[in-house]
């Protein structure tokens, strides 16, 4: 099943001269989670996945960032999901970086990574033949220099 969290919020920044001056940091609400289908919404958001009354957001939060090609940039972060904080590693992909058609410094990229939802104690059905342990994330974003 795919779904989204929309409405992402947090900082990027970017320093393309010293990139280990770079950071990252963003936050969901996770009782946005939108899988198309409202009673799996829900119970997504209920105590058997995000628990979103107790946990209302989840954090990443780079810790380093360093370059690996032009493009690339290997990130070393903290993922902060049910109470629970995991370190994680990521490449991110520098899609484009400059002027936009309005005049502002505008930087876009991509991050594609894997988590174990058992790593932060989200259990419901995670047996074989039921649901897999292994989640596939992504996070695309786009920013605006200010």
């Amino acid at each position: 099943v795919y779904g989204l969290i929309p409405g992402a919020e947090g900082t990027l920044k970017f320093d393309e001269a010293k990139p280990e001056n770079s950071s990252i940091e963003v936050s969901v609400n996770a009782d946005q989670i939108n899988t198309h289908d409202k009673k799996r919404d829900e119970h997504l958001r209920g105590p058997d996945f995000f628990n979103v009354k107790q946990f209302p957001k989840i954090v990443l939060k780079s810790k380093s960032v360093k370059k690996v090609s032009d493009k690339k940039f290997e990130v070393v972060a903290d993922l902060t999901m049910l109470g629970q904080t995991k370190p994680l590693t990521f490449t991110f992909d520098l899609m484009k970086s400059g002027k936009d058609p309005w005049g502002n410094q505008r930087i876009g990229g991509e991050a594609k990574f894997s988590i174990k939802r058992s790593d932060y104690k989200m259990t419901y059905m995670n047996k074989p033949n039921e649901l897999g342990d292994v989640v596939e994330m992504v996070v695309s974003m786009e920013g605006i220099k200010l």
